[in-house]
C-alpha cells in the first residue's frame, strides 16, 4: 500500500466538537478572551485548522450549487404551500438556512432527524427575499406557520435549528412561541446573534450597499441595537424555563467576526465549538452531533410528559 501523501493526511486532519466552559462574558456574548487563554492547540494545530478551513469552505462552495437543484418534500415555500399537519404527529422540527442560503443546506439534517424520529413533522421553509430584508420581514410566513402548529400540538415539541442569519430567525420565532404553553429547543450553528465587524467593515467604506440590502446592513452590525434588545430578551423572564438553547461556533469562521458573536451569554445554555471549519462548511460537520443532542432533548422531554401525565 502507497503511504499517504502529505495534502491527503493534511485533507484528513480531523477536527473535533468540543463543550465550551466559560465564565466571563462581554456584556452580550461569551468572552473571546478566555476562550482565547484556554486554546491549548499547538502552533501546527492552529496552522493547520486555519488552513483546512479555506479548503473545506472552497468545497462547500463548489458543491452548493448542485446540491441547490435539489428537490424535497420537506422544503417549504412559505407563499405558495400550505402546511397540513399529519395526523399524530408527535412534535415539528423547523430548519432555517443562512442569507441567500437555500433548504438543501439541511439535507443531512432532514435525513437523520427523518431516522431518529419518523413521528416528527420536518420542515425546511425557503426564506422570504433569501432573507435580505429586516428580521420581521424573514421571520412572518414562517412564525406564523410555526404558530399555527403550536396552537393545534400544544402537548408537541418544537425543535428549532438555524445557521447563520437564520439563526436570528429562530430567535425571534422562540420568543413568540414562547407565549404558547409548548416546549421550544433552538439550535444554531455559526449564528450572526451580535452581527459581525464584517458588515462594519463594508458600512466604514460605503460599499455594504453592493452586498446588502439596507435593512439588513443596520441589523448585522456589530453590537447593534437589535442585536442587543434580542440577547435581552433571550435572557427574559418569560424565556426561561420556556426555551433550550444551544449554540455551535467555529474559531475560523471568518463570516461571524469576532466568532463569539455566535455565543450570545445566556443563563443555562449549551455551548459547543470546533476548528479547521469555515461559516458554511460548518453546517455539515456538527450535523450528527447536533441532532443527537436534539433526539436527547426530545427523549426526555417525552419522559417528562409521560412521567406527567401518570402522575
Amino acid at each position: 500500500m502507497l503511504k499517504k501523501t502529505i495534502l491527503e493526511k493534511f485533507l484528513m486532519y480531523r477536527s473535533s466538537i468540543y463543550p465550551l466552559d466559560c465564565n466571563t462574558a462581554n456584556n452580550y456574548t461569551l468572552s473571546i478572551e478566555e476562550l482565547q487563554s484556554k486554546d491549548s492547540r499547538s502552533t501546527l494545530n492552529k496552522f493547520l485548522h486555519y488552513g483546512l478551513s479555506y479548503i473545506r469552505e472552497a468545497t462547500f462552495m463548489m458543491t452548493s450549487f448542485y446540491r441547490e437543484l435539489n428537490v424535497s418534500p420537506e422544503y417549504w415555500d412559505p407563499a405558495n404551500k400550505a402546511v397540513e399537519w399529519k395526523k399524530g404527529n408527535k412534535g415539528l422540527v423547523i430548519l432555517v438556512h443562512g442569507l441567500r442560503g437555500h433548504p438543501s443546506h439541511f439535507d443531512r439534517h432532514i435525513e437523520l432527524i427523518r431516522k431518529h424520529c419518523p413521528d416528527f413533522e420536518v420542515i425546511a421553509p425557503y426564506v422570504h427575499k433569501k432573507g435580505d430584508c429586516s428580521l420581521e420581514e424573514a421571520t412572518t410566513p414562517i412564525l406564523n406557520i410555526a404558530k399555527d402548529y403550536g396552537v393545534k400540538h400544544p402537548d408537541n415539541l418544537v425543535c428549532l435549528i438555524g445557521f447563520s442569519n437564520g439563526a436570528r430567525i429562530t430567535v425571534k420565532m422562540a420568543l413568540e412561541l414562547a407565549k404558547l404553553p409548548i416546549s421550544i429547543k433552538v439550535s444554531t450553528i455559526a449564528g450572526v446573534h451580535f452581527g459581525t465587524e464584517m458588515v462594519n467593515l463594508f458600512h466604514r467604506y460605503k460599499i455594504d450597499s453592493y452586498f446588502f440590502g439596507e435593512d439588513i446592513v443596520k441589523e448585522l452590525q456589530y453590537g447593534s441595537e437589535l442585536a442587543r434588545l434580542t440577547i435581552e430578551k433571550m435572557r427574559s423572564v418569560e424565556a426561561k424555563g420556556k426555551i433550550s438553547w444551544e449554540f455551535y461556533s467555529s474559531s475560523n469562521d471568518r463570516v461571524i467576526a469576532p466568532f463569539t458573536s455566535s455565543l450570545p451569554f445566556i443563563e443555562n445554555a449549551t455551548y459547543y465549538s470546533t476548528s479547521g471549519y469555515g461559516h458554511c462548511s460548518l453546517v455539515e460537520f456538527v450535523c450528527e452531533h447536533q441532532i443527537e443532542k436534539c433526539v436527547e432533548w426530545i427523549n426526555n422531554h417525552s419522559k417528562e410528559h409521560v412521567d406527567s401525565s401518570s402522575s
